[in-house]
C-alpha cells in the first residue's frame, strides 16, 4: 500500500514539474527571452531587405533589454523558457496623431519558441496578459499586428479581440499595421483592482522612450 502511495505521489510531483508556468520574467531570463523572440520573428526576415531586418532585430533586442514600465511575462516548462510577451500600461506603448496616447494597456512582442509551437503557450501568455489588464482596472486591451502574422491573428480572434481600425498604424500608404482590441467587460465580470499608479517622472521619460522605440520598430519592419 505504501509503495502504491509513493508511486502516486511521485506521479503527481512529475506532473507538476512538467506543467507550464506563466510568471514574471527574472533578470536571468532575459537572454532566453531575447533568443526566443528573435527565433520566433526570424521567419519575417524573408519579407524585408536584410538592412531592415537587422534594424528590426536590434530594436527587438533594445526593447527586451530595457522593458521600461512594461510587465515582462514568460512561459516556463521543465525549467526552460519557451515564450515571452510584454504588457505595457496605458499610454506608454503606442499613440496616434489624432487620439494621442492610448488609454488601454497593450501587449507587444508575443513570441513562442518555434520548437514549442502548437502547445497553447501563446494562448496562455495572452490569457495572462488579459488577466493582468483587468487587475490594472482597464476596460480594454489593445495590440497591433499585420497580415503576415495570420496564425497569431486567428488566435487573437479566438480570444475575443476584434478589429479597431481607428487605431491602425500607416507607416506607408500601402502598409497597414492593424489594431485589435479586446473589451474586457465582454469576456468576464471579474472584480477589478484599483488601477496602479505610476510615478509621473518615470512615465514621462521611460514611457516616451518606449513609444519612440515602438514607432521605429514598426517603421523598420513595414516601410520598404
Amino acid at each position: 500500500m505504501r509503495l502504491n502511495v509513493r508511486k502516486k505521489e511521485k506521479s503527481v510531483s512529475l506532473e507538476k514539474k512538467n506543467k507550464l508556468k506563466i510568471r514574471n520574467a527574472r533578470s536571468e531570463d532575459r537572454d532566453a527571452a531575447r533568443k526566443i523572440t528573435l527565433a520566433a520573428f526570424q521567419q519575417y526576415a524573408a519579407f524585408m531587405p536584410p538592412p531592415r531586418w537587422e534594424g528590426y532585430r536590434e530594436n527587438i533586442l533594445a526593447t527586451l533589454t530595457d522593458v521600461g514600465l512594461a510587465q515582462h511575462i514568460v512561459a516556463e516548462k521543465e525549467g526552460v523558457i519557451l515564450g515571452s510577451v510584454l504588457l505595457y500600461p496605458p499610454g506608454t506603448a503606442f499613440s496616434t496623431p489624432d487620439e494621442g496616447p492610448l488609454t488601454c494597456p497593450e501587449v507587444r512582442l508575443l513570441a513562442v519558441a518555434p520548437e514549442a509551437r502548437g502547445q497553447g503557450i501563446g494562448t496562455a501568455l495572452m490569457k495572462e496578459g488579459i488577466r493582468r489588464a483587468r487587475r490594472l482596472g482597464a476596460a480594454c486591451l489593445n495590440l497591433h499586428t499585420t497580415d503576415m502574422m495570420q496564425v497569431a491573428m486567428r488566435m487573437y480572434e479566438r480570444l475575443g479581440f476584434v478589429r479597431a481600425p481607428e487605431l491602425d498604424f500607416h507607416p506607408d500608404p500601402s502598409i497597414t499595421v492593424k489594431a485589435y482590441r479586446l473589451e474586457l467587460d465582454r469576456v468576464g465580470k471579474a472584480k477589478r483592482a484599483k488601477p496602479k499608479r505610476y510615478k509621473k517622472h518615470a512615465k514621462a521619460s521611460r514611457g516616451n522612450l518606449v513609444a519612440f522605440r515602438i514607432f521605429i520598430l514598426l517603421s523598420i519592419l513595414f516601410v520598404q
